[in-house]
């Protein structure tokens, strides 16, 4: 029986742009010399009772490139690196680990937006796909990637994280516009710079602000094991095992009947599958199968039911009066998306965003 692996990140809201641009005369120059990462005009949001260092989103999945670098055969070895710009203001705090274990994240200054920092993360998801995202730690000014042999179709996934940097954050303040966060860089093994790219946040056309929030969430990254799912059963019309997972929300009395959960992410383009998570790119990917979001126990009638993805449009879920702290459950299952599924990692990245009416 043929196997589908395993889990699915679900990750806080953001809005950015990631740009990346290649600089001229390299032994492996990028093969995109443009990667402009569009969202919609999310809000971050800030409640006044958690403390500074705390993440105001969860790792925001902002690009991936499949072949990001195409060296000539025979250059390796060679490692990936991240290198901070060191124009950037350093925050006072550290940043809560993204990746829940391992050190502190170095966390940078979002200009004209006093409280609120950010960190880049980056995987390299050809050669080192079963690495974690990769940020800078406090007190560094570069992070290693990926070291292989071979940096042919090297492919990469750009995160985002936003921070809490201080007490009092300046809500409804304009955003800066072009954030240039660093340089991803190819080094051989003598340590010489054989490529490079820029790596630019770009918030201005996401229309970046932070919003005063009566509502949080507790845990803002969640891992749903999906264990594994036959993909015999999936070709004979049969979808996956339905895995539960629970958002931890907490809000003030008064406002838990104006907020809903969304989620958002990358879909299948078909009319179709339009509310069905698109696998992540990477090496050794199933193909033809996608993840399925349902409502849980707190959504009454629509339990069961499938959650619309990149959609305001949700279910509101069911309270009680002075009710303040919630766990709303949702499942999540493969699904069949073309008419031949096959076996592989089957991995895929969503965000949730609190959303009020």
């Amino acid at each position: 029986m043929n196997n589908i692996n395993r889990l699915i990140n679900l990750l806080m809201l953001a809005f950015l742009l990631i740009h990346a641009t290649a600089r001229a005369s390299q032994t492996c120059p990028p093969t995109m010399g443009d990667a402009v990462i569009n969202f919609q005009n999310y809000s971050i949001t800030d409640n006044p009772s958690i403390p500074p260092g705390s993440m105001l989103s969860g790792a925001i999945l902002g690009q991936e490139n499949r072949s990001f670098y195409n060296c000539p055969e025979g250059t390796g070895p060679v490692t990936m690196r991240f290198v901070a710009n060191n124009a950037l203001t350093v925050a006072p705090v550290s940043g809560v680990a993204p990746n829940g274990t391992g050190a502190p994240a170095s966390v940078y200054d979002v200009p004209d937006i006093p409280g609120v920092g950010f960190a880049v993360g980056i995987r390299e998801t050809t050669h080192c796909a079963a690495e974690p995202v990769h940020y800078i730690a406090s007190g560094d000014d570069s992070v290693a990637i990926c070291s292989t042999n071979d940096p042919s179709q090297m492919a990469t996934q750009f995160f985002v994280v936003f921070y809490k940097t201080a007490q009092e954050i300046v809500y409804e303040q304009p955003n800066s516009g072009q954030i240039r966060a660093g340089t991803l860089i190819l080094e051989d093994a003598n340590g010489a710079v054989i490529s490079e790219a820029g790596v630019t946040v770009e918030v201005a056309a996401a229309d970046l602000k932070v919003h005063k929030s009566s509502c949080y969430i507790s845990d803002n990254n969640i891992t749903v094991n999906m264990g594994q799912s036959s993909v015999s059963d999936l070709n004979k019309g049969m979808d996956g095992d339905k895995h539960r997972f629970i958002i931890p929300l907490v809000c003030d009395a008064s406002q838990t009947a104006a907020v809903k959960i969304g989620f958002f992410g990358p879909t299948e383009k078909d009319a179709q599958n339009h509310d069905v998570l698109a696998l992540s790119q990477q090496e050794s990917a199933a193909t033809g199968v996608g993840i399925r979001i349902l409502y849980g126990d707190n959504y009454g009638a629509a339990r069961g039911t499938t959650v619309p993805l990149n959609s305001t449009g949700v279910e509101p879920f069911a309270n009680a009066a002075r009710q303040t702290a919630f766990s709303l459950d949702y499942d999540a299952q493969y699904v069949r998306t073309e008419t031949q599924a096959t076996a592989g990692l089957a991995d895929s990245l969503a965000t949730f965003s609190l959303i009020y009416n």
